[in-house]
């Protein structure tokens, strides 16, 4: 019987304890030729969910941004891009007007391999909010593999 009552007060427990991830990242990095590469950065968002584009007002959600390691011999190639076209919608939660993606957010970044080293690494911060709530800004490091 006590096994019971424990087994059932550790589950409810557990499930109070379970975070959320709306948000799932794929990075990869694309060869486009004479030691260049897009990398990729592909957001699946979670039915409900969003997370905000690239610039955002001072009174406005968490910005989406990308930050690279100190890069031995690659080097970026002007700024990370939106692939995905943003929506400009009213958000509620902060009362503004926001660039948000929904379902799905692909972002971009040229590099150039300038010697032997194969790896781009960096984080990527965002924040996702689903109409109720704001999750707080996440960060996701990444590694990229130029082959």
């Amino acid at each position: 019987m006590l096994f019971t009552f424990l087994l059932f007060t550790f589950s409810f427990l557990n499930l109070d304890s379970q975070e959320e991830y709306p948000v799932t990242w794929h990075i990869k990095a694309e060869n486009t030729g004479n030691r260049t590469f897009q990398v990729r950065f592909e957001a699946y968002i979670d039915k409900g969910w969003v997370i905000y584009g690239m610039e955002s007002s001072s009174d406005g959600p968490v910005s989406t941004t990308f930050s690279f390691d100190i890069l031995n011999n690659i080097r970026l190639e002007g700024s990370t891009k939106e692939i995905t076209k943003a929506e400009v919608k009213y958000e509620p939660l902060f009362d503004a007007e926001v660039l948000k993606f929904s379902k799905k957010a692909i972002f971009s970044q040229k590099v150039t391999q300038l010697g032997s080293s194969r790896v781009v690494k960096g984080n990527i911060n965002y924040m996702a909010c689903d109409g109720t709530k704001c999750l707080p800004p996440t960060d996701v490091p990444f590694v990229a593999l130029l082959k």
